[in-house]
């Protein structure tokens, strides 16, 4: 069985900010839900780390420099994880971006609320909870 591979990036600045982009497109439980930013692992991708900063760059415009954190897989799928922390002064995120997915800074109180979290795509409040907790390493199960 082929595994598909993706990478999702937490950019987070200076007060708790985390920035997100509103799904489009991608598997179906999280088209239409604020999600951390990333995508597929292109087959030309040397590594993750290098796929990570392609797909934050590819959807906001902005080069940065992340830090695996952790993983998490399905029964066809891996996920590895990323964080990097930046200074929001100097990422200024598009409305949109080039493929007209919503961009947008949430603070991380605000992810973490119970009632919000049905407008994020699963699992994230749990990541976004690990990160801010100060974890340097994420091991999460996931929930089916």
């Amino acid at each position: 069985m082929s595994i598909t591979e993706y990478v999702l990036g937490f950019a987070i600045d200076e007060n708790r900010h985390v920035a997100m982009v509103k799904k489009r497109h991608g598997p179906t439980i999280n088209v239409g839900r604020w999600n951390g930013i990333g995508g597929k692992i292109d087959p030309t991708d040397v590594s993750p780390r290098l796929a990570m900063i392609r797909e934050f760059y590819e959807e906001t415009g902005i080069t940065a420099n992340f830090v695996h954190i952790g993983s998490f897989n399905g029964p066809d799928w891996r996920v590895f994880l990323f964080r990097t922390d930046i200074d929001c002064q100097s990422a200024i995120l598009p409305h949109k971006n080039d493929v007209g997915e919503s961009l947008s800074w949430w603070t991380i109180p605000t992810i973490l609320l119970s009632a919000k979290q049905e407008m994020f795509a699963k699992n994230i409040p749990t990541v976004v909870a690990h990160i801010d907790g100060g974890v340097s390493q994420i091991n999460i199960e996931i929930e089916p």
